[in-house]
Formats: structure tokens, C-alpha cells, sequence
């Protein structure tokens, strides 16, 4: 089914073969033989860097396990767990990458980002790798990017 475009359904029915040059439409969603979405491919109203493009694999019960994120100079892949939550993030931007991991409850985290040349501190100086371990129900956090210097 093809939403936001121009084409209308009032009635199923199949065809096995079908050729066009071009498709234009903000949300393409795939479904299995008994109409259940199993991936879908979005994009937000908006324009230039608040664009958010996304395409989606869903479990049995139509939530995102799987997740390709394009949004202003950011991409992202994110694995969620049954319940949604994220659990790996892999993100990259201008001007770092990164990987995080969470547990299932989001309450303590695991992260690791590389900085480009071009991060700087306030005082100009590179910005090391860094290494966050979290607890996100205390508030603690342990960091391991002091160690590089």
C-alpha cells in the first residue's frame, strides 16, 4: 500500500507484474500474505536538516526492531528490544561516530564515540576517543577518554 501519493484502493486485488519509472511517496509499507506490516519505509513533513527518513523492520506485532536513520548530518542504525526500547545505537555525524549500548530497561549504558580532527574542546585541543560506562538510575557515570591524554 502506498500512502501519501496519489494512489487510491477501495478494493483488493493483485497484480503480478507492474513497471514504472518513479514512485513519489512519504511512507511505503510492506506486509506479509495476511496484510501484518513487516517493514515500512518513512520520511517527516518538513524541510532541509529537520527531514527525518527512516526504514523499519517490524516484529510480529508491528514494532520497529530494526532501524535505518537518516536525519540532517546524522545516521543512525538502531536495534530495539520487544518492547521498543533501544538497545544498540550505532550513529555517525559530521563531526563524530559512536556506538552505545543499553540494557532493557534503559538504566545503565555502554558507550563509545571517536571524535574527527575536527572536534575541538573549548580550548581548541583534539577531543580523545572516549569510553562512558552509565547508570542511569544512580546517575553515575565512569569515563575512560582521561586515560588517552
Amino acid at each position: 500500500m502506498l500512502e501519501g501519493s496519489n494512489l487510491k484502493r477501495s478494493a483488493k486485488r493483485s497484480v503480478k507484474n507492474l513497471t514504472v519509472d518513479t514512485i513519489e511517496a512519504r511512507c511505503v509499507r510492506l506486509v506479509d500474505e495476511s496484510g501484518k506490516p513487516r517493514a515500512t519505509m518513512t520520511t517527516s513533513q518538513g524541510a532541509g536538516t529537520n527531514v527525518l527518513t527512516v526504514i523499519a523492520l517490524l516484529d510480529d506485532h508491528g514494532n520497529p526492531r530494526l532501524e535505518l536513520q537518516i536525519c540532517g548530518n546524522e545516521t543512525a542504525i538502531r536495534m530495539s528490544d520487544l518492547n521498543g526500547k533501544a538497545t544498540i545505537s550505532i550513529a555517525s555525524r559530521d563531526d563524530s561516530q559512536g556506538i552505545s549500548f543499553y540494557n532493557t530497561e534503559n538504566s545503565s549504558s555502554i558507550i563509545l564515540s571517536v571524535a574527527n580532527d575536527t572536534d575541538r574542546d573549548p580550548e581548541g585541543n583534539r577531543q580523545n576517543p572516549r569510553l562512558e560506562l552509565a547508570d542511569h538510575l544512580t546517575g553515575r557515570r565512569w569515563f575512560a577518554q582521561d586515560a588517552l591524554k
